[in-house]
């Protein structure tokens, strides 16, 4: 059986700006599910120093990562939605990985 696969993204809010990142995540979320992503979780840090949000995307194993990645960027809904927020992105990329099921 293939392992599952999850691209994790970490993100630091822009000062005051926590509700304009969500929604943003938000919209992104609907563009991988559309795009054939398995679940997409968002999780808002709560108690902790930092307060940062984690998007973490599941796919059903590496391959099946590489099949939604491999055209990702020429995907009309993400490049237009890219164009609109590039210049007004409402928080700090930190930290984008993929990880595998260690068992």
């Amino acid at each position: 059986m293939a392992k599952k696969a999850y691209e994790v993204t970490l993100f630091k809010p822009n000062p005051g700006m926590d509700d304009e990142l969500m929604g943003q995540l938000l919209e992104m979320k609907q563009i991988f599910l559309t795009r054939g992503v398995s679940s997409v979780d968002i999780l808002n840090g709560i108690a902790g120093k930092y307060g940062y949000v984690m998007v973490i995307q599941t796919f059903d194993s590496l391959t099946h990562n590489a099949s939604i990645n491999e055209d990702f960027f020429e995907d009309e809904a993400w490049n237009a939605w890219w164009q609109a927020h590039k210049h007004e992105f409402a928080g700090e990329l930190l930290s984008h990985d993929l990880y595998q099921n260690a068992e």
